[in-house]
């Protein structure tokens, strides 16, 4: 289904203020956001050799470019840092399915998705605000940091470093774009996605609570998934159903 969108643009000039009407033609879509929350991830040699990985590569948070000193990198400390997952592991079985398999990253095993370039390091704090979709980075826009929602650390518009982007090692641009898309899709189309509660005390009833709140199915999927996917590589045609 296409929409015609008229855009209205500005045109200055020494001598006249000009109209200028651009015919813009849209592409509506029924895709949707896969289902995807913060959750803290089970203790696995994947995730462990993962963590080590993008810890070395980056040294700190490579959004708002705050690195951890060196006295406790070479102490083993990271406490306030976290290993982000680009592509999250709960989706595994995907990967082959979105032609990832394609763009040349080599994992442990072929564990792709563990792999050190399906990775960033992040601030805990802004780990969930990348996994909940409030922000994402637009390779297509030199890889310009973009919110969706009220950016309180200031820096919607910012870019990652080039050390990072000239690093082969890092994340390519067709995982980026992946995470980008899904972030729109989240938080453009319609209503948006909903925020799923992730900081469930200790005894709590997180099961219980997952069933009364939004896409409890999905909800309940992904959080599946994403231990299975520690357990074992690859789980051929399993993997969370597209909402």
């Amino acid at each position: 289904m296409l929409i015609i969108a008229v855009l209205l643009f500005k045109k200055f000039s020494y001598t006249q203020d000009a109209n200028r009407y651009n015919l813009v033609i849209v592409n509506l879509t029924d895709e949707k956001a896969l289902v995807r929350a913060v959750s803290k991830l089970p203790s696995a040699t994947a995730h462990v050799a993962f963590e080590n990985s993008v810890r070395q590569r980056d040294q700190g948070c490579v959004v708002v470019k705050e690195e951890q000193g060196d006295s406790l990198v070479k102490a083993g400390i990271w406490t306030g840092f976290d290993a982000a997952h680009v592509f999250p592991v709960a989706y595994s079985a995907l990967w082959p399915t979105l032609g990832f398999n394609s763009i040349g990253i080599s994992g442990s095993n072929e564990d792709n998705v563990n792999s050190v370039q399906n990775g960033i390091l992040l601030r805990a704090d802004i780990h969930q605000l990348f996994d909940t979709y409030f922000f994402s980075i637009c390779a297509k826009s030199n890889h310009k940091i973009v919110y969706f929602m009220p950016d309180v650390n200031n820096i919607a518009g910012t870019h990652l470093s080039q050390e990072f982007i000239s690093n082969p090692r890092r994340p390519p641009d067709e995982l980026l774009d992946w995470h980008f898309r899904q972030a729109v899709l989240a938080n453009v189309k319609a209503e948006g996605e909903p925020v799923f509660e992730h900081d469930f005390n200790t005894g709590e009833n997180m099961i219980g609570q997952i069933r009364q709140g939004p896409q409890p199915q999905q909800r309940m999927e992904f959080e599946l998934f994403m231990r299975l996917a520690h357990l074992q590589p690859e789980v051929p045609g399993n993997a969370p159903s597209h909402p």
